[in-house]
């Protein structure tokens, strides 16, 4: 008893201490990674070939600050990793550093950064996630606010991850997948620009086409949306700009085009049914790399025959791992599932190929036995709409039975859980 006290009153001090420490930088994840008129460049850094599925490490028994053998390479010196980019720090205002991080273990604390010589830079949890968010396993994008002055000109820059090493089961870990430095400049900075072209009647028809109106040379134009859908980005909010990041690629956007002149066919057919205006804008990036992002067009409503229902878990198991526990769900539609022509499930999680299944009121509907092990997965299955109902529906994802024996990893359903869309080919009379 008196051992465990000591440890407890240990771990209080070492965690007020470390709070104490580390800078709380202006920080989040949510809709301030852009704003119209911006102008930047995106640094990219992500792990070549450190682990199967590439990624990094940070904290516990084989954080990359222990592998002796990483530090031998030269992949990092003292905690160090050299970023590898020559930055252009001509015209810089700010700078932010997003980084892909996988809630690997839960009860994992204190992630932070420095850069070269600038204070310790601690990264928030997303406000959209339960409290403590730290007993969610999660993947979403926080980032820290950066001081140019932090920021040499050229190449020498590098940084360093911790964690508390304080943890309930003295394994604290998170997954790093890449990080994204994003130095933003002054308007004199030379950029391209451009604009949306606002949809006709401001309506998104089944199949809308995408453009823009652009001075200047372009190489590419990224469309994002700002509406309720699928949470891939994984930080738990339901209405905003949609997009994720991850290795250092931007996805689950509208779209991009690569090709002159850079319009975009949106297919709608899956969007669910909105309760606040779409808006869209565009990055336009030029042959340089530098990136401009559009004034938004705003007002733009769905305009289909058809709608599409989505729900989402009427609560999320903290714990989801199916190695430790079996977990029930529910979900509700407010739909006649009689009418419907076909339906969705979305969710992300991590190691699935140790899945057990995942069950809707009584019916199998995914094995996961052909997924990869240890890997970030993105999960888009079609179910059949007979096996759902008006109102309250079930769902379960099995303890994954021992192997050979053994206890193996079981797969971690990530936050927000399984989503749920269903289509209606003939919209519900208001």
């Amino acid at each position: 008893m008196r051992f465990r006290f000591f440890k407890l009153c240990l771990t209080i001090t070492f965690t007020l201490f470390f709070a104490l420490f580390i800078r709380i930088s202006a920080a989040s994840a949510d809709d301030a990674l852009f704003d119209s008129g911006d102008v930047y460049r995106d640094y990219v850094w992500t792990v070549e070939s450190t682990e199967d599925d590439g990624f990094l490490r940070v904290g516990g028994n084989y954080g990359y600050l222990t592998d002796k053998k990483l530090e031998d390479i030269g992949f990092h010196q003292n905690g160090f990793i050299p970023f590898g980019h020559s930055l252009d720090l001509d015209k810089a205002v700010s700078a932010k550093l997003i980084v892909e991080k996988l809630l690997s273990h839960e009860g994992t604390t204190g992630f932070a950064v420095q850069i070269n010589q600038s204070d310790v830079l601690a990264f928030p949890e997303s406000p959209h996630i339960p409290e403590p968010q730290t007993e969610f396993p999660h993947l979403f994008l926080p980032y820290v606010d950066v001081p140019i002055s932090a920021l040499n000109e050229g190449e020498n820059n590098a940084f360093k991850f911790t964690v508390n090493e304080a943890h309930p089961w003295d394994w604290p870990q998170h997954l790093v997948y890449g990080i994204t430095l994003r130095v933003y400049y002054n308007s004199a900075k030379a950029h391209s620009r451009a604009t949306v072209n606002r949809p006709p009647n401001n309506e998104i028809q089944l199949s809308t086409t995408l453009s823009v109106s652009s001075q200047g040379p372009v190489h590419k134009v990224d469309y994002i949306g700002r509406f309720e859908d699928v949470d891939f980005n994984g930080n738990g909010q339901r209405y905003k700009w949609q997009y994720a990041i991850h290795k250092g690629k931007l996805g689950n956007h509208i779209g991009t085009s690569q090709k002159a002149p850079h319009s975009f066919q949106w297919d709608s057919t899956w969007l669910p049914e909105q309760s606040r205006a779409i808006e869209i804008l565009a990055i336009v990036t030029a042959p340089d790399g530098i990136a401009y992002v559009t004034p938004v067009v705003d007002d733009l409503s769905l305009s289909r025959s058809h709608s599409i229902e989505m729900a989402w878990l009427n609560d999320v198991e903290d714990h989801w791992t199916t190695r430790s526990k079996a977990v029930d769900a529910e979900f509700t539609l407010t739909g006649d599932v009689e009418k419907a022509s076909a339906a969705k499930m979305y969710w992300a999680s991590w190691s699935s190929c140790y899945s057990h299944g995942v069950v809707i009121n009584g019916y199998l509907t995914y094995t996961g036995m052909d997924e990869p092990c240890y890997t970030y997965e993105q999960h888009e299955v079609a179910i059949k709409p007979s096996v759902l109902m008006q109102g309250k529906n079930s769902l379960h994802t099995p303890l994954t039975p021992l192997y050979k024996g053994q206890i193996v990893h079981g797969m971690e359903v990530l936050y927000p859980g399984m989503m749920i869309k269903v289509k209606y080919d003939k919209k519900p009379r208001p």
